[in-house]
């Protein structure tokens, strides 16, 4: 019922309403803040892909990367990854960000809170055995999030990063939306750069992103 009346009463504000509401609370709740972006007056922008490796589409994404001179942050399953690991050694050899967004794509919000921080903290480590470096970013399967699971990644020493626009890449292939989104973003003359690296250049926004 709660929710269902937050619902009424943001639909009866306008969009600017809602807007100076989100900033409002987005401040306020700063501390427990997923990284949604970063304030920055410069032309880059961080490119990220979910659910990999994938035999067959990571190598081809790496290659349109590659051939725009960009960079990417891939957040990777674990069970995937272990069952690639050549795949996972590509990305980091040709300068991408690995990050984790699970062992697998269970809903982390519908587990008791021992068995999210047990599979975040396991997550990172078998995924940062199979990249040979440190794993520091999480990003919630379905960006399904609750202050337990945040706190869980927290603990385990993970920045959570939820998105801003998207594109439906599983309904043309991820290889050829990248090529189609990395001719516009030069024609903007944009960057596309890891989230990491995406953070150097200015300052993360963080917002309040609770969801089932």
């Amino acid at each position: 019922m709660r929710g269902s009346l937050t619902r009424s009463v943001a639909g009866r504000l306008s969009p600017a309403a809602r807007r100076r509401v989100r900033r409002a609370t987005d401040r306020a709740l700063a501390p427990i803040g997923s990284v949604r972006g970063v304030r920055t007056d410069e032309p880059v922008v961080a490119l990220t892909y979910d659910d990999g490796p994938e035999p067959g589409e990571t190598e081809l994404v790496l290659d349109a990367l590659a051939e725009a001179g960009a960079h990417a942050t891939f957040f990777q399953l674990v069970y995937r990854a272990e069952q690639h690991p050549d795949l996972v050694r590509r990305v980091v050899a040709a300068g991408h960000e690995v990050a984790l967004h699970g062992i697998d794509h269970t809903r982390l919000t519908t587990l008791p809170a021992a068995d999210v921080a047990r599979l975040v903290a396991a997550g990172k480590r078998r995924l940062e055995a199979v990249a040979g470096r440190p794993v520091r970013l999480f990003r919630p399967a379905y960006g399904s999030q609750t202050l337990r699971t945040y706190a869980a990644a927290r603990r385990a020493g993970l920045d959570v990063v939820v998105w801003g626009p998207y594109a439906e890449d599983w309904r043309d292939g991820s290889a050829a939306v990248t090529r189609a989104l990395l001719a516009g973003l030069r024609a903007r003359s944009y960057r596309a750069l890891s989230v990491t690296e995406l953070r150097t250049h200015g300052r993360a926004h963080r917002t309040a992103w609770f969801r089932p």
